[in-house]
């Protein structure tokens, strides 16, 4: 498979991330094995069901050193409360967004950008009870030109 990631992902968010300036609001989905969402697409699919208690979750990264970083923390996701997998998908990827609120006429909007896909391996399934755990580490972010 090939994992895109979006050039401004890179030029305004790992920048930040490797001067220690960080201040965007970045999130992690999961992204379940689907055709066509090989790259950032409008095809990255999560298991956001209603009633699953799937969201995302705050992404923070360590300063970078020689132009490398990881996720700070573990990532915990909420326990599923409904399967996650369902007829034969696993859990194959993460998604990086950066979360965008917007207000207008008192009215306050969440929104999500896709920034980065990234293959998950091993691939996840996620039944009922379950709750997946990306490990403090385990998310490895490089700028070639560090």
């Amino acid at each position: 498979m090939n994992y895109g990631i979006q050039e401004s992902f890179m030029n305004e968010v790992l920048n930040d991330y490797f001067s220690g300036k960080s201040n965007y609001n970045v999130y992690v989905g999961l992204g379940l094995s689907n055709e066509g969402a090989s790259v950032n697409t409008d095809d990255f699919i999560e298991p956001s069901e209603e009633g699953t208690g799937y969201s995302k979750q705050l992404f923070k990264c360590n300063t970078a050193v020689n132009g490398v970083t990881y996720n700070a923390n573990d990532i915990v996701f909420d326990t599923a409360t409904k399967d996650w997998t369902t007829n034969g998908r696993v859990i194959d990827k993460i998604g990086i967004f950066n979360k965008v609120i917007t207000s207008s006429n008192g009215i306050t909007q969440e929104n999500y950008v896709l920034w980065c896909v990234l293959p998950l391996n091993p691939v996840e399934t996620v039944v009922t009870g379950d709750t997946v755990v990306l490990n403090a580490n385990s998310i490895r972010l490089q700028l070639t030109n560090k």
